[in-house]
């Protein structure tokens, strides 16, 4: 289910207006999130119970779709917030 919603919102992201700078945070995030999420499970920090898919440690769902659009959207929100505090 979050697989789903995080594709139909990375959908809706794209339609947004300054689609480059939105997708330029969403790969740099993934980028980052997979970095980071490589090195705390090597250090056993963390340990996933369910994965999509089994064969990798790292769940793919958190990091490369979930994590990305929710700092997009935390990005696109603090643009409307600054512009309207501008007035």
């Amino acid at each position: 289910m979050l697989y789903f919603f995080g594709i139909s919102s990375f959908i809706y992201l794209i339609k947004k207006p300054l689609a480059k700078d939105w997708l330029l945070v969403f790969f740099i995030k993934s980028y980052y999130a997979s970095l980071v999420d490589k090195l705390v499970i090597n250090k056993g920090y963390v340990k996933y119970p369910t994965r999509f898919p089994k064969q990798v440690k790292t769940s793919v769902v958190f990091d490369y779709i979930l994590f990305p659009i929710s700092c997009v959207f935390y990005n696109q929100l603090t643009k409307i917030l600054v512009s309207f505090s501008a007035f």
